[in-house]
């Protein structure tokens, strides 16, 4: 009985590659010209990982959402995002987040489209292409810029994620 439990604690030591190498893809996405479809070479990308922290203790404030654990880097020259282990889940996090940005094209996150606030369907999933737009004139910095903000703390709600308009509005 003792050398049958050696023999499968063995195999089991020797399986545990073969099973977590299955479990992750071969890449994180592709990032694409929207209007093209060509490789975009030389995108910045953010991936992170976050976790709540807080709970029983924090009762006032209750529990706040930070930042576990990141990853960046830049596409290669055929576009390729290659973050080992993004799309498995890790018990620690509660949620995994990709934004991409490239001069001269509106940045990209995974979660919400900028300018419109709508929350992204298209990427996730067998889905994994990132379509970069180009920028356009009637587009404001300091809209991008307020949700490059709120994506890097991990939440976009609407009371976090303001407009440069509506900073300037307001009094301080």
């Amino acid at each position: 009985m003792r050398s049958m439990t050696k023999w499968l604690l063995a195999l089991l030591i020797l399986a545990l590659p073969l099973v977590t190498a299955c479990g992750s893809a071969p890449y994180t996405a592709k990032v694409v010209d929207a209007e093209t479809g060509e490789p975009i070479e030389g995108a910045v990308y953010l991936a992170a990982w976050w976790k709540t922290v807080g709970g029983k203790k924090d009762w006032f404030e209750g529990p706040s959402i930070e930042m576990a654990k990141f990853a960046e880097g830049h596409t290669d020259e055929k576009g390729w995002i290659n973050v080992p282990r993004f799309w498995l889940r890790y018990p620690f996090a509660k949620e995994r987040t990709l934004t991409v940005y490239k001069p001269g094209y509106v940045m990209w996150n995974q979660e919400y489209v900028f300018p419109t606030r709508e929350k992204r369907t298209d990427f996730g999933g067998k889905n994994r292409e990132v379509r970069l737009e180009k920028w356009k004139a009637e587009y404001q910095y300091g809209d991008q810029s307020a949700l490059l903000s709120a994506a890097t703390r991990g939440r976009i709600r609407d009371n976090t994620y303001r407009t440069h308009n509506e900073y300037s509005s307001v009094e301080y």
